[in-house]
């Protein structure tokens, strides 16, 4: 369950202009790594950034600041599965099991409006 949770749109999903998005680890490093910088590099100072079938007409630099910040959630979000993970395994209580909130601690979603 905490490892379903965790992958679920409960946790992976952000606001963008109020519609919920998310952008994978995969696509996040293909981006910081070569996209972007390589658009940089061409001169470049926006770029669509698309998300499903919705495409975001953005600043390189507005898109560099959201994928910084998922990053961050993101990771805040593993450190909290982990630690339920953890405590899950510690537990010898069948009902302190069944009992456990496993949902509790992740950070808030993030919102943007551009």
């Amino acid at each position: 369950q905490i490892e379903a949770y965790d992958t679920s749109a409960a946790v992976n999903g952000f606001l963008l202009n109020g519609s919920v998005e998310w952008i994978d680890i995969d696509l996040r490093v293909k981006l910081c790594t070569r996209t972007l910088p390589e658009e940089k590099k061409a001169g470049k100072t926006s770029t669509v950034l698309w998300l499903g079938n919705k495409p975001y007409e953005l600043p390189i630099e507005t898109i560099e600041q959201i994928m910084h910040e998922i990053e961050i959630y993101a990771k805040a979000c593993l450190d909290v599965t982990n630690r339920h993970k953890a405590q899950v395994l510690a537990l010898s209580d069948v009902s302190a099991l069944v009992a456990y909130e496993y949902t509790a601690g992740y950070p808030e979603k993030l919102s943007f409006n551009i």
